[in-house]
């Protein structure tokens, strides 16, 4: 892979991260709104149920560590914001007596979402093994312009000028628009660097095994601490 395609790669999955996390928190000032909306009596019945998008955050970053460095990175990553794309767009168009479709299109956003990280961050550090610490930086900044973002956007625009429905509308298709100029500009990784792990058989040492189920075990309180806090917010 050229200098220039790698680099155009670390921009574009930095770019990615920013919506990543605009997506998946830009709705929660207009809670009250969608509360009434939806019929619901409480902000809380909004907030509580929702989180269930973090449980499909939760599953998929876990499924998608699996599956990173076996299958094509860049079609994990464009699937990903693909499904977070349609899932916006279906919050946007469930009617007022289907709460239920609401919900199940916030856990099928966290789906789409969970799969950014670890995909995002084995491409990065396989393309950056001399500097893996630049690329990890560069797609945090992302992140951080998403987390600035997302409740701006959702204060201004969603809760106190269009209304949670067309931002939602407007956040899909810009979502969907992305995945599809990610899928046509991003360079995938080698297949044969991902020939090469896939046959190797080498058994992990006990210290490695060790780790990695200690891994499992701290991500198990550190999903529930994201919908607990989330929810809450």
């Amino acid at each position: 892979m050229t200098p220039r395609a790698a680099r155009l790669n670390l921009f574009l999955c930095a770019v990615m991260h920013g919506l990543n996390h605009y997506l998946m928190i830009f709705y929660k000032p207009m809670y009250p709104q969608m509360a009434e909306f939806f019929g619901l009596t409480t902000v809380a019945e909004m907030t509580t149920r929702l989180t269930l998008a973090y449980v499909g955050y939760g599953i998929a970053n876990f499924l998608t560590g699996l599956l990173a460095r076996r299958v094509s990175l860049k079609l994990l990553l464009a699937g990903g914001m693909l499904v977070m794309s349609l899932a916006t767009l279906g919050l946007a168009l469930a009617p007022a007596d289907e709460y239920p479709a609401a919900v199940l299109c916030a856990f099928l956003m966290g789906l789409g979402g969970g799969t950014y990280h670890p995909a995002a961050n084995t491409l990065m550090t396989s393309l950056y093994e001399t500097r893996p610490g630049h690329a990890i930086g560069v797609l945090s900044i992302g992140s951080a312009v998403g987390f600035i973002t997302a409740p701006i956007v959702g204060t201004t625009v969603g809760k106190e000028w269009l209304g949670f429905q067309n931002l939602f509308l407007i956040s899909g298709l810009v979502a969907l628009g992305f995945a599809v100029l990610f899928l046509c500009a991003v360079t995938d990784q080698p297949a044969a660097a991902r020939r090469a792990f896939r046959n190797d058989r080498t058994p992990l040492a006990f210290p490695k095994r060790l780790f990695a189920v200690l891994i499992v075990l701290v991500s198990v309180p550190t999903i529930l601490r994201d919908i607990i806090s989330w929810g809450y917010y």
